[in-house]
């Protein structure tokens, strides 16, 4: 019998410190961390070797006792048929399965990019760390459009996010999502839902809701959102933008920014969204950037364990099968493992701002390089092994801090935070980051 890699892997990337496999299905990319190990038997299961060939192609590379071999391989064989990796076919292949190869064991290549369109936006959110406003000209350029692309092609990319500002202020908004869409990625529209035309759903029909996902900004009820936005009819175009993206079979996840809403208030909107069809909530704290500082709406630690109370009572009360209540920080951090030392930052996530900008994450003000001057692999390659070595705020460095839920796992927040407290035992990783990065 032969093992072989079912038809929904396409691709295999390389790590510094680990390998993928990309599948796709229905326009849907699914990127599976695996060791080298792992990788160097996958790539074996190509339809012409059986089990035998591979146990003696890794005994000529690694010299290892061949009784182990054999019994890890077989052990690997079950559980990857078991997850249905591969299949078994009882004749040989009469051409191998080579999936082709991206990436390097040198330098990290991205998986999630996040593209800053325009800084344009008609609201006047308290806590917007672009500070955006309609008076702003920046938006990504055709230049820094075509740059970008035409380099996005060669990577293999798990999720692409649309940001601004207001993405869908871009003229060429719908043409980029659409060339979001050609790379194969799930792309993610964050959007307040303020901005939309008569042609939305006729647009929507160009595009898989298996692969478009959107994120809009909902911060409570009627009342409390216009005036936390800054507009008097943000709530009702929000909730009509929501009801139609939904009639048009796309999947819609609501983003909240806890301040000083009541968790009566949180039910209630929790509830609103479930019954016209959102799946999930996302909950947030605001970070201590852009317009959140002079207007001192900054989460702190009392908020933070408020919004961790939050999450959990709102999903046992109104959570569902169909309907799910998290916390960011709690769902979205690597954690330091074998694939990753920290959260990624730098590493298989960057930003690009409207004006060529790339930061090492979304939230993060450093700039590593500007598109207009450098290509993305140029400044992975000079600084990618650099965020690798940066430890992330942790109990163990941070315990006895009064700050430190407020920076868990985030470097980010860490940088932030530090600023604010004379005695930031993490500050050491800090200095060791802005030091490598003058190098």
């Amino acid at each position: 019998m032969y093992p072989t890699l079912v038809p929904f892997f396409k691709q295999r990337k390389l790590q510094p410190l680990y390998s993928s496999i990309i599948g796709y299905e229905n326009g849907h990319p699914g990127l599976l961390r695996i060791n080298r190990s792992a990788d160097d038997i996958l790539r074996l299961c190509n339809g012409q070797n059986q089990l035998e060939d591979i146990v003696n192609c890794l005994f000529d590379t690694t010299r290892e006792d061949r009784s182990i071999l054999v019994q890890y391989v077989q052990e690997f064989m079950e559980m990857a048929e078991k997850n249905k990796m591969i299949t078994y076919n009882q004749y040989k292949a009469t051409t191998p399965i080579i999936l082709p190869l991206s990436g390097s064991a040198e330098y990290w290549s991205i998986d999630s990019i996040s593209i800053e369109l325009t800084e344009k936006c008609p609201l006047k959110c308290k806590h917007c760390f672009v500070e955006a406003t309609m008076d702003k000209k920046i938006q990504l350029s055709d230049f820094l459009e075509y740059k970008l692309f035409s380099e996005l092609e060669n990577i293999s990319l798990e999720q692409i996010q649309l940001t601004g500002g207001e993405p869908m202020l871009h003229p060429k908004f719908w043409s980029l999502l659409e060339k979001s869409t050609q790379l194969g990625a799930t792309v993610h529209v964050f959007t307040s839902g303020y901005v939309f035309t008569d042609e939305l759903e006729n647009n929507l029909k160009n595009f898989n809701p298996k692969q478009v996902f959107f994120q809009v900004s909902l911060d409570g009820m009627h009342s409390y959102h216009n005036e936390f936005r800054g507009a008097s009819d943000a709530f009702e175009k929000s909730i009509l933008f929501i009801k139609k993206v939904i009639a048009s079979g796309f999947c819609v996840t609501v983003a909240t920014c806890i301040d000083e809403q009541s968790y009566e208030e949180m039910k209630e909107l929790c509830e609103f969204v479930k019954r016209i069809g959102v799946a999930r909530i996302r909950l947030g704290g605001i970070s201590s950037q852009g317009r959140a500082l002079p207007s001192e709406i900054v989460v702190d630690t009392a908020k933070r364990i408020k919004l961790k109370q939050f999450q959990h009572q709102l999903s046992v009360e109104v959570g569902s099968e169909n309907f799910s209540v998290y916390f960011i920080e709690d769902t979205e951090k690597m954690v330091k493992s074998e694939y990753c030392n920290n959260c990624g930052i730098g590493q298989v996530l960057l930003n690009v701002k409207a004006n060529g900008d790339i930061n090492p994450c979304l939230m993060s003000e450093i700039v590593i390089g500007n598109l207009e001057k450098s290509s993305l692999q140029d400044i992975q390659k000079r600084f990618s092994r650099t965020f690798e070595k940066i430890d992330f705020p942790r109990l163990e460095i941070c315990q006895g801090c009064d700050k430190f839920t407020l920076c868990e796992n985030c470097i980010v927040q860490g940088m932030i935070n530090s600023e604010f407290t004379d005695s930031c035992a993490w500050r050491i990783e800090l200095q060791k980051l802005e030091s490598l990065l003058m190098e």
